[in-house]
């Protein structure tokens, strides 16, 4: 029977002296000795140098990536690093650091962003069980659990991806395979030499059970509000997607979620890392603060935060030079000028795929659709000669009308548009808005108080009438002052008033994450030319003879990269926007998703080629592509690097 005193000095021999780096090997020699799981590819293994300070462990080719990187940055190009990137990581080591403290990913779409996050949690994980006892080094309580937080608005979110990169990292580790004790889709736990001497000492009647209560380092999804940060030992905090958190000023903002959580890490002092990945949003919020804090510079040329990096790039640039590595077969992501399917993409709907893709950040506000395609809306179709794009007084009994009303708000516009959809020789769905109507309390006479107001009944009377002239299939409103339209309309339809004996009359809830995804399909539906509206011009208070949906969709801005609005004018508030591209979204939505896949062909009734056929982005050459590999290659080749394949 060993003596106390014997557990006592094992733990003491596992208290690691101060880790300078050599208690481990470097990062990427780390994961090639133990991690079984992918390996990250020549661009990724540079930036896991300079994440980690790893000066001493730059290659030519990493500094040929990093010079490339550089002069990219000078040239406003899609990568952006530090141009005073080495000073920065001099500075680090000469302070004490052993990474910098706060890495910021802005990366676009399948950019490798998770997969970088596991392996920097994996290294930095083994780096605190080397220490063997890392809460008596630190100076926390032995008993204190220590935290690799993924942090998130949402629980769901923060259990998603970057938490599964992070816990398959780890499962895959063959050096922290003997410290692992638990791993599930919520909590990862781990002990350290020293917990695992406690272990030893203790009364194992409880089996491993027992292990598992003394082991202090957990990996934790957590759904990030204030009171549920505080009082956590830290060493390591993963915000995931923290540019599309809610920043509101709620306590489940992405910046009160990190006003909130980072102090837990200052029991680290410098050993503490905060890593953020996320794709861009718009030119405001916590991400993009952090981002120009990262990327800010003195009148001298240094660094004002020199503890902090931000590294931005499109979605393909991790994985250039995949081809200088034999266990590599291709890239993960290609750039446009390389796929079809990013091509594709980008012509859809450039600023969007600018702000995911290319990862660049989008203005604060921003018009939402470009003012040419707007008009392209309202040009004839499909000629001159046979301009099928006028408003129709009546439906045709062959067709199925989409019908939706907005009553707005008070003294706003009540708005009514009726469509349908159509083949077009394309082979393409296309939507015909056929009839538009506009009410305005100035139309109204003031009641006893002098107020305008409009007077529901007359809506309600134009309603009946125009469903009897259109075969209506599907009548909706939103959910503000609509129920007794749809009660009234449903009681209807019902007793076989309208035209379609079989309308639907339901309402059509216009919530925030719906409004946005509505307005995407519209746009797209809009980029393709595929939305006809004609051009009818109404007497609008306040402003005069104008076509409203016009004046309206052009009026319409994106506000933080998450909401489109109108801001509100003394005309009206998009009501009748809104009818329009409801309608749109409705009926193309299928066809529309089909597209986002790139899966046009199941459309049914797409023409062979599709939109394709009106790509104004060709495609390069088999020969021009080869060209192009080949000069890659022998700027590879002059730096001392062989091309496998």
């Amino acid at each position: 029977m060993k003596s106390k005193g014997f557990y006592l000095q094992t733990m003491e021999s596992m208290t690691a002296p101060r880790y300078g780096g050599g208690t481990l090997p470097p990062i990427n020699k780390f994961i090639e000795m133990y991690d079984r799981g992918s390996k990250p590819f020549p661009r990724q293994r540079t930036l896991l140098k300079i994440f980690f300070l790893e000066i001493d462990q730059l290659t030519d080719f990493d500094r040929m990536v990093i010079d490339e990187w550089m002069e990219s940055t000078v040239k406003d190009g899609d990568v952006s690093i530090p141009l005073d990137l080495y000073e920065r990581m001099e500075w680090c080591l000469n302070n004490g650091y052993h990474h910098f403290r706060e890495i910021i990913f802005c990366g676009g779409r399948r950019g490798g962003k998770g997969f970088l996050g596991g392996k920097i949690a994996e290294y930095k994980v083994a780096q605190m069980i080397a220490l063997g006892n890392p809460q008596r080094y630190y100076g926390i309580d032995e008993s204190k659990d220590l935290y690799v937080d993924v942090l998130a608005t949402q629980y769901s979110q923060a259990q998603g991806m970057l938490y599964n990169d992070i816990k398959d990292a780890v499962l895959m580790n063959d050096w922290l395979a003997p410290f692992l004790v638990k791993t599930s889709n919520g909590n990862q736990i781990l002990q350290t030499p020293a917990d695992i001497a406690r272990a030893t000492m203790l009364d194992r009647r409880n089996g491993r059970g027992m292990i598992a209560s003394t082991a202090t380092i957990h990996i934790q999804p957590a759904a990030a509000s204030s009171s549920a940060i505080r009082g956590r030992a830290s060493f390591m905090q993963c915000f995931d997607e923290f540019a599309h958190g809610l920043d509101t000023g709620s306590n489940q903002s992405s910046g009160e979620i990190y006003n909130a959580a980072t102090p837990s890490l200052q029991q680290f002092d410098k050993d503490g890392l905060i890593y953020i990945p996320s794709s861009p949003w718009s030119k405001g919020g916590k991400f993009y603060d952090l981002y120009q804090a990262a990327m800010e510079l003195d009148n001298s040329g240094s660094a004002v935060n020199p503890q902090m990096i931000a590294v931005k790039m499109p979605s393909w640039s991790p994985y250039e030079s995949w081809q200088y590595d034999p266990r590599f077969k291709k890239a993960i992501i290609l750039p446009p000028n390389m796929s079809q399917e990013m091509r594709t993409r980008e012509r859809l709907d450039p600023e969007k795929f600018s702000v995911e893709f290319r990862a660049n950040f989008a203005e604060t506000e921003n018009a939402y659709m470009q003012p040419q395609i707007i008009d392209q809306l309202f040009a004839p179709y499909p000629s001159e000669d046979d301009n099928m794009n006028v408003p129709s007084s009546r439906g045709l009994i062959t067709v199925k009308y989409r019908v939706h009303a907005d009553a707005g708000r008070s003294q706003d516009n009540f708005c009514c548009a009726v469509g349908h959809k159509f083949m077009a020789d394309d082979g393409m769905y296309h939507v015909q808005i056929d009839l538009m109507k506009v009410w305005q309390h100035t139309d109204f006479e003031p009641d006893e108080r002098g107020i305008r107001r409009i007077d529901y009944r007359i809506p309600m009377a134009w309603f009946k009438k125009m469903m009897k002239l259109f075969f209506v299939d599907r009548f909706t409103m939103d959910q503000w002052n609509s129920a007794m339209f749809i009660d009234e309309l449903k009681a209807c339809a019902v007793r076989g008033d309208f035209l379609c004996k079989s309308t639907s009359v339901s309402v059509d809830e216009h919530t925030a994450s719906k409004n946005l995804q509505r307005w995407e399909l519209f746009k797209t539906a809009c980029y393709q030319g595929w939305v006809h509206i004609p051009r009818v011009e109404d007497d609008i208070a306040g402003i005069g003879s104008i076509c409203l949906v016009e004046k309206e969709l052009k009026s319409l801005v994106l506000k933080n990269g998450n909401k489109v609005e109108m801001p509100r004018q003394g005309w009206g508030h998009g009501d009748m926007a809104d009818c329009v591209s409801t309608i749109v979204a409705d009926l193309l939505g299928d066809q529309l998703n089909f597209l986002e896949v790139g899966d046009v062909a199941a459309v049914v009734g797409a023409a062979k080629g599709g939109y394709n056929r009106r790509d104004a982005i060709t495609q390069q050459s088999d020969l021009e592509r080869q060209s192009m590999i080949a000069k890659g290659s022998d700027y590879m080749a002059s730096m001392g690097y062989g091309r496998f394949r």
